[in-house]
């Protein structure tokens, strides 16, 4: 169950970012979706999608605010997107959002010689594990007749884990005999073959906008500009890179 939402998509601002935090309940962001699951994630909508897309669900998500005594409209509409999941595994509230865009989001995780910086992640088509802690990116972008918003990046905040493709519970019982375990943490290795996930899509919460292109906040500002060139990182401007005021340089 989702909150009443008063703020329309077309009170936003474009090029403008806003930011949600919690942890993987669901990710499908390391590959786009197969024909299958898109046919699960349009079961019972209205608006169907015809292209394949990328998305995710956290749970015990928390809007990030700039200034939470002066919040700004974007922020004002993430509140409006969290709902409360029929799934007793999702605590708190949730957020599901999408991007429909043949790009894949960016994924940031921590440089581990500096605490400031995050830097570019190949997932490799495998998926970041139930439970990780993310702040994703939203991107507010000028649609045909509306503004839209999309699934931009992805930012570990906490321990990257990743699921390996195959493992569950079931597989990890059945394995326990044989002394044999399946970790999630990624492989020292480099991956250079690697499977995708079952074909499974998670089907509860709102659609979170229509197609955008992918940009890194980090080296971009709020006009986000589609020729601006892309780095790899770039420093937070401040302690707390998730609290600062939007700008991007």
């Amino acid at each position: 169950m989702g909150t009443t939402k008063t703020i329309k998509n077309n009170q936003l601002t474009p090029g403008t970012f806003y930011y949600v935090m919690g942890k993987i309940g669901y990710s499908r962001i390391g590959r786009q979706t197969t024909q299958s699951e898109l046919d699960k994630y349009n079961k019972g909508k209205t608006w169907t999608q015809n292209t394949p897309i990328t998305q995710l669900t956290i749970y015990d998500a928390e809007v990030v605010y700039a200034d939470k005594n002066n919040p700004t409209i974007e922020e004002q509409f993430a509140e409006e997107c969290l709902y409360v999941s029929s799934k007793k595994e999702y605590t708190g509230k949730c957020f599901s959002p999408v991007n429909k865009t043949k790009n894949l989001p960016l994924v940031k995780v921590k440089n581990p010689d500096d605490p400031k910086r995050f830097d570019d992640y190949d997932l490799k088509g495998r998926e970041l594990d139930q439970g990780v802690e993310v702040v994703v990116g939203m991107r507010v972008f000028e649609g045909k007749g509306n503004k839209g918003v999309s699934l931009d990046h992805v930012i570990v905040t906490g321990n990257l884990k990743l699921r390996a493709p195959g493992s569950s519970a079931a597989t990890q019982s059945a394995l326990n005999r044989f002394g044999i375990t399946f970790s999630n943490e990624p492989s020292p290795l480099q991956d250079t073959e690697v499977e995708t996930v079952a074909d499974t899509i998670e089907d509860d919460g709102d659609d979170a906008g229509a197609p955008a292109e992918t940009e890194n906040p980090f080296v971009a500002n709020n006009a986000a500009s589609a020729a601006a060139p892309a780095e790899k990182s770039a420093p937070a401007p401040s302690d707390n890179p998730f609290t600062a005021k939007r700008q991007y340089t």
